[in-house]
């Protein structure tokens, strides 16, 4: 019979017996009675502190912990007559792996906790292991790290940007603290942790992946290989060598790479050509400068480099839309994405890294074929007129019209009657006309935000040939846009691929509302695991991994990586 219950049967006895009187002393007698008493007032305390510490220990769900406490009537949660309770040593347990999920114990009491309950069970010092205070201090660190813990599972330990905080951050932390409270009633503190954590494939397979590189650093890593020259097939010698047992670290083909063979050959290739994969290189199979940087990564970068990314991950929904247009800035990449899964994958342009593509989430409401461009502002001042005072016919080949503004506001003027060498560049803006060479491409796609971006086509189709696609003013230019058309209007009767086309050849602007809005995330993962294979690394290209990593609470630089033209 549970502990608390025999003592409540006791305490009848007594009541019914000797009165209500006797009740009360027998009741205030009792160890947890007094740790309650204590817990009442050292939380009215903890409200009022502006930054309460417990045994030297910062409470970090100060907040929350009064709401925990008052639909107990203050009673301990973690403890009974001096004896810790089965969840408490769930909670520890679960502390011991937060580096699991890239997070640190310490931040959670861990080391403070087990020196707590170590004492607490040797029953070393028999005065602080009856003293009720002492078991309110471990009940409000217990309570606090459960919550906290919890808390950053859920939503993340560092703030999202504001733009994925307005859209993504919903509601499901409402009740985070009466499920807590639950969890620990029932013991099912363990349970209650797992299921706050993001339970996408892409987070798991991040994590495991976060495993699989601390095991690596804890023997010693891999060591850097220096390359006086490209390695390709055929070569041989000491570098060769060098080279095979870098690989065998990380490369899953390569189980045999650990060996004495100093000979390039096919395997070898393969293998160079996965990990350059992995990396964002051209697939050349050719150690080449770039492919040697990579490969001097410290492992200890890596690692950094996945926690950074697991935090990007619990900013997002637990349950995803049932389909969603992902972007991936530092991965240069647009995936369709249906119950976790990909449908669809193709590469993308991005803003260049002094005008960034902005990290957001929205909804796509509509699709324009054969877009015109109205040129911001500041583009047409800095771009295009420069270009039109060096070439007059710049305009006209590429299909622009160009208008004044003034009190009577905007009207069109004919471009060959201005004096283009004395004309105010504030005075005209322009618009580019649907066609070939329209610099939206044939389709864009239209979702509400904040910065003036869309995703959209391009007529520059080479520039998806270079690894590094920055390029853009801030919009995604996207490869394949009307296959992405396609798919997005697949909702709307009646629009198949016959009909885009149909109506794209035409060179007239259309514009079509979804009858169902598409999620669409912009986000920045420079590490990710979604499908089977090698986690994936990019390179940070708009430095933002190092001051996350800091919010995180790391302190070691991140390693300075350029982008590789």
């Amino acid at each position: 019979m549970n502990r608390l219950v025999r003592l409540a049967l006791q305490i009848a006895v007594l009541a019914t017996v000797f009165g209500p009187s006797l009740l009360f002393e027998a009741r205030s007698q009792t160890l947890t009675y007094q740790c309650s008493r204590l817990l009442r007032g050292r939380l009215g305390d903890i409200e009022k502190a502006p930054t309460p510490t417990v045994c030297g220990e910062t409470l970090r769900s100060k907040s929350r912990l009064v709401s925990f406490y008052e639909p107990r009537i203050f009673w301990p949660a973690w403890s009974e007559e001096g004896v810790p309770l089965a969840q408490a040593d769930s909670l520890v347990e679960a502390l011991r792996n937060a580096e699991d999920e890239g997070l640190s114990p310490e931040e959670f009491h861990l080391g403070t906790l087990q020196t707590l309950l170590e004492e607490i069970r040797r029953g070393g010092n028999r005065a602080g292991v009856s003293d009720p205070s002492r078991w309110a201090d471990l009940d409000l660190l217990l309570t606090d790290a459960l919550l906290t813990y919890g808390s950053q599972l859920l939503f993340g330990r560092t703030r999202p940007p504001e733009p994925l905080k307005e859209v993504l951050m919903d509601s499901r932390g409402a009740d985070l603290v009466t499920q807590a409270e639950r969890a620990v009633r029932v013991n099912g503190v363990s349970a209650f942790l797992r299921q706050l954590a993001p339970g996408q494939i892409g987070y798991r397979n991040l994590r495991g992946a976060l495993a699989r590189y601390r095991r690596i650093s804890d023997t010693g890593g891999w060591p850097p290989i220096r390359i006086a020259s490209e390695l390709r097939r055929a070569d041989a010698g000491e570098q060769v060598r060098a080279l095979r047992n870098r690989l065998a670290f990380e490369c899953d083909s390569c189980h045999d790479f650990r060996s004495q063979r100093d000979t390039f050959d096919l395997d070898l290739e393969q293998a160079v050509k996965e990990f350059q994969r992995a990396h964002g290189l051209p697939a050349s199979g050719v150690v080449d400068g770039a492919t040697a940087e990579a490969l001097n990564v410290p492992v200890e970068d890596r690692i950094r480099q996945l926690e950074v990314n697991l935090e990007r991950w619990r900013w997002l929904p637990r349950t995803p839309p049932d389909r969603c247009v992902v972007v991936n800035v530092a991965g240069y990449s647009l995936r369709v994405v249906e119950q976790d899964s990909a449908l669809m994958a193709m590469k993308v342009i991005v803003g260049k890294d002094y005008k960034p593509t902005p990290i957001l989430a929205s909804e796509i409401t509509h699709v324009v074929l054969n877009p015109s461009w109205n040129v911001p502002r500041k583009i047409g001042q800095e771009e295009i007129f420069p270009l039109v005072r060096r070439d007059s016919g710049y305009l006209e080949r590429n299909r622009f019209k160009v208008y004044s503004t003034g009190r009577r506001g905007n009207r069109e003027v004919n471009p060959a009657a201005i004096d283009w060498a004395a004309a105010d560049s504030t005075s005209y803006w322009f618009q580019q006309q649907p066609g070939p060479l329209n610099a939206l491409g044939p389709v864009k796609f239209v979702f509400r935000n904040d910065f003036d971006v869309a995703i959209h086509g391009t007529p520059g189709r080479a520039l998806f040939r270079k690894p590094v696609r920055q390029f853009s003013h801030g919009c995604i230019r996207v490869e394949r846009p009307v296959q992405l058309a396609e798919y997005v209007l697949r909702g709307n009767p009646g629009w198949t691929r016959k009909t885009i086309d149909t109506l794209i050849a035409a060179n007239t602007e259309r514009t079509i509302r979804l009858r169902r809005p598409i999620p669409v995330h912009i986000l920045y993962l420079t590490a990710w695991a979604d499908e089977a294979g090698p986690v994936q690394f990019r390179d940070d290209v708009y430095r933002l991994d190092e001051p996350r990593y800091r919010a995180l609470g790391g302190i070691v630089q991140l390693r300075a990586t350029l982008p590789k033209e």
